[in-house]
Parts: structure tokens; sequence; C-alpha cells
């Protein structure tokens, strides 16, 4: 896992790959759904929270480097339960966003103005409403408690580009590690999770 470093010095450098056995600072998450920047949030929305270390997974991972890349998806849910934060755009339709509303103990959610609309709890009943899934998994509890087809279930609305990635942005929510065959039918690839 790389990490942002925030320094005093008003300036960003990228951690060396931290080994998962390692003492990981605490860090803050920016996810981001490919907006016009006006549209995310931005390291400004992040100040507050005095965290010196963030990941955002456009820089923190080498794309391509694919067994990185297999590494950082099968890690990914578990990065982002470990997160202290995670600042958000509105976005319950993409596929990869549903890890991204589960695993973190806490979600702060932003307008399109960059408006701090609320947190995971405080915006408990509404994100259930629009997304389907039940307030005790969005509270954290653990996903084994939910059927494997329940979990299905949850990805019914959302959006993929990538074929396989409908599989693949459910193994952290399966607690599945596979490795990553980008060109292999989906089919074949739900057969081998």
């Amino acid at each position: 896992m790389r990490l942002l470093r925030w320094s005093n010095n008003a300036e960003f450098s990228l951690t060396e790959d931290l080994a998962d056995d390692e003492a990981i600072p605490p860090y803050a998450i920016l996810s981001h759904t490919w907006l016009e920047d006006t549209q995310e949030p931005t390291f400004e929305d992040l100040t507050n929270d005095n965290l010196q270390y963030f990941w955002v997974n456009i820089c923190c991972i080498n794309k391509s480097n694919l067994a990185e890349l297999s590494h950082a998806i099968n890690s990914m849910f578990r990065w982002y339960r470990n997160a202290a934060r995670c600042y958000v755009y509105l976005w319950f339709t993409r596929g990869w966003t549903l890890q991204e509303l589960l695993a973190p103990r806490s979600v702060e959610f932003f307008s399109r103005e960059r408006m701090r609309l609320g947190n995971s709890s405080s915006l408990r009943q509404r994100i259930q409403q629009i997304t389907g899934v039940p307030a005790s998994a969005l509270k954290g509890a653990r996903l084994s408690e939910f059927s494997v087809e329940e979990r299905f279930l949850w990805i019914e609305r959302r959006q993929i580009k990538v074929v396989e990635d409908k599989v693949y942005f459910l193994l952290g929510i399966l607690d599945v590690k596979i490795p990553l065959y980008y060109g292999e039918e989906a089919v074949n690839i739900s057969k081998r999770v």
C-alpha cells in the first residue's frame, strides 16, 4: 500500500510501498467518480481532520503493473475498512463505490457544490432507500451475516465500464481473493469466485 503524505511545507510525496504488516499511519481516502474537478471533494475538504496521510487510487496504485493491480483490488476492501475517514461525492450507482460505502468506519458525503451533506450515520436511512443495502450492513455489520445472494442484490443498480469489474468489485464484499485476468469472461470469473 502506498499513501500520499502531506508535509508541513505544503507538498505531497508518495510513500514507499508499505507492507501490510507494517504500522500504517492513520489515513483518509478520497473517493472519486471521474467527475469534473468542481464536483469532487478536494484536499481543502480534508484538512479539518488533521490527517497527514491520504489514499487516492489513481495516485497510489500502479495500474500498469498487473501484479500490483491484482494485489490492490484484492486488498481494497481492507484498506477502506482501515481508513480513518473516507470522503466522497455522492456516487450511488458506480460499481466500485459499493465497497467504499460498506467498508470504512466513517464516510463523509459532499454535494456537487462541495458542501458537506452528512456522514454515513446521519444519512443512513436515505442511503438505505437509494441503494437497497440494509441499515445493519451500513452500520458495519459483518458482511458474512448476509447471504451471497443478498449481497449480489446490492449490485443490481450499479454500473461498471469493464465487464470483469462486475465480479472484481465484489471480491472484498464476498471476502474472496483471486488473481485478476482482464479479458476473461465474467462467467468464468464467477466460477472462480
